[in-house]
C-alpha cells in the first residue's frame, strides 16, 4: 500500500504502525514464550524476561499469563511494560502521546483483564 498524495497521512501512516505491531505480536507466538520482546509505539524494543520454577504448574500459569498478554490491545501492552519498566506514569505519557490519565486507564485496564484470565 502507497501513500497517495491527497489522502489522509496520518491514517495511512496510523495503518503502517498497527500492522508492524501486529507483525511483532505475531512473532512472539514463535519465540520462547519465557523471554521475548514488544516494540513499542516509539520503535523501541521491550524485552520481558520471566523467571520460573520448574514447577509444571508454574509454568502452565505463566504459559496463560504470557498468552493473555498478548491478546491485551498493543497500547495497553506499551503502557504496562513501560511501567513495570519503572518510568513513571508520565515518563510513560510522554512515551505513548497520550494523557497521563489515559494511560492510567489503559494499565487498569490490562491488570484487569490479565487477572480475569489467569483466575
Amino acid at each position: 500500500m502507497q501513500f497517495k498524495p491527497g489522502s489522509n497521512m496520518k491514517a495511512w501512516l496510523f495503518t503502517i504502525l498497527r500492522n508492524a505491531n501486529f507483525g511483532q505480536l505475531r512473532r512472539l507466538k514463535i519465540h520462547n514464550p519465557i523471554s521475548s520482546t514488544v516494540e513499542n509505539n516509539t520503535g523501541e524494543s521491550v524485552a520481558y524476561d520471566v523467571a520460573i520454577p520448574g514447577n509444571q504448574e508454574d509454568s502452565a500459569n505463566l504459559r496463560d499469563i504470557l498468552e493473555a498478554f498478548k491478546r491485551l490491545p498493543i497500547n495497553q501492552i506499551d503502557s504496562l511494560l513501560l511501567l513495570t519498566r519503572g518510568h513513571s506514569y508520565e515518563k510513560v505519557a510522554d512515551n505513548v502521546c497520550a494523557p497521563v490519565g489515559t494511560v492510567k486507564s489503559r494499565v487498569a485496564r490490562a491488570r484487569k483483564a490479565l487477572r480475569k484470565a489467569c483466575g
